[in-house]
Order: C-alpha cells, then sequence, then structure tokens
C-alpha cells in the first residue's frame, strides 16, 4: 500500500513540473490552426493564416492557457465565449482540430 501511495505522488508530482508553458499552448494551437485553414482552403487558407489573424489580433493574444496543476487547458478566446480547444500534460499539448473549426 505504501508504494502505491508513493507512486502516485512521484506521479502526480512530475505532472506538475512537466505541465508545459503558455508559450507551448500557443505555439501549438498556432500550428494546429495553420494546419487546418491550409487544409481546408488550401493555398488561400496559407495566405490567410500567414497575413490575417481572428478579429483583427494576433492568435496569440486570443489564446490562454489555463493551469489545473496535473494537467493544463489551452483556451481560444472567441468574442465574449472562451472554448477550450487543448490539453496539456507532461509536456506535450495536444489541439482539438474539430473544436478549432467551430
Amino acid at each position: 500500500m505504501r508504494k502505491v501511495l508513493i507512486g502516485i505522488i512521484l506521479f502526480a508530482l512530475l505532472a506538475i513540473i512537466t505541465n508545459p508553458s503558455e508559450d507551448k499552448h500557443k505555439e501549438a494551437a498556432k500550428r494546429e490552426f495553420e494546419k487546418t485553414l491550409d487544409k481546408e482552403l488550401g493555398v488561400n487558407g496559407e495566405f490567410l493564416s500567414t497575413t490575417f489573424s481572428l478579429e483583427g489580433k494576433p492568435l496569440g493574444t486570443l489564446i490562454e492557457r489555463e493551469n489545473q496543476y496535473l494537467y493544463s487547458t489551452t483556451i481560444l478566446h472567441v468574442g465574449a465565449e472562451k472554448v477550450i480547444v487543448g490539453y496539456g500534460f507532461f509536456g506535450f499539448v495536444i489541439i482539438n482540430q474539430n473544436a478549432l473549426r467551430e
């Protein structure tokens, strides 16, 4: 029982220490956003992703990281609404492409 408890504590500490930074969340969201635009619109999507941004603001200012200690969430601000588009854990950030399309 004691070994299991120590294992759980070490696992939690590792998760907390390796929780990705806000910059990693922004980079991952930008990369997936550009992939989605390129896939959906082809050459026009590539032009749009390099020339324009959402709501006239750079995409990085619309993305926020919310720390949940063991993991973190990537939040995209769309108007007054906040949409969770990804999760970060153990140094990785996973973005849901379906959430970016909505």
